[in-house]
Formats: structure tokens, C-alpha cells, sequence
């Protein structure tokens, strides 16, 4: 069968819900499909335990590299307007999501 991903639904808001993320690293993307920066966000606190310390990607279209000069290696960070969330790799346990992002607290260690 073909495209059964096109069928499943991420709730990404729900997902989020009360965890805590911070800046890893980020990097411009160019190719094809998508341009603006890719961003790695690690889960710092999860009231779940099931995903602290794991980590993800958060693309955000149409902004410069320069954008990424406002973060910090751990500031803590919120998404917004999320436009697309996709789970991935050979066992359904990587994320990928289309967002915007805003740092809303610099790292602790400043």
C-alpha cells in the first residue's frame, strides 16, 4: 500500500502540552522543498516522563541564518503556528515539525 502516512494525524499540541524545550543547535536549510533554518529542541522537562532528554526538529520557513543569533545552547523556547508535524524513521519514533519558534527565557548558566 502507498501514502498511508498521508492518513495519520500527530497532535502536536497535545504532545507539547506542559514540556519544557531548549535551544540545541540550528542551521540554514536549502533545497527544493524548504528554505529558512532547521532547529534541534530537546524536551527538558516532560510532566509525562516519557520523552525528557530526547530531541527533535523544528523547521521554520522563510527566515535568514541570522535568525539564529538570538539563541543561546539551552534557552528555553516555545512553538507557535505549527503547520506541519511528521513522524519519521524506521520505527515511527523521530519528529519533524513546521513551526515558528521564540526563545522566552535565556539559559539558566548566563
Amino acid at each position: 500500500m502507498k501514502k498511508l502516512n498521508n492518513y495519520r494525524y500527530f497532535d502536536s499540541e497535545s504532545f507539547l502540552k506542559g514540556k519544557t524545550l531548549a535551544y540545541l543547535k540550528g542551521k540554514s536549510q536549502y533545497d527544493e522543498k524548504f528554505k529558512g533554518v532547521s532547529i534541534t529542541v530537546i524536551i527538558l522537562k516532560d510532566p509525562e516522563n516519557e520523552n525528557e532528554g530526547e530531541q527533535f526538529t523544528v523547521k521554520v520557513v522563510g527566515v535568514q541564518e541570522s535568525f539564529l543569533n538570538q539563541f543561546k545552547m539551552l534557552d528555553i523556547v516555545q512553538l507557535y503556528d505549527i503547520t506541519k508535524a511528521t513522524v519519521y524513521g524506521d520505527f515511527q519514533n523521530q519528529l519533524s515539525i513546521h513551526a515558528k519558534i521564540k526563545k522566552v527565557a535565556n539559559n539558566s548558566n548566563d
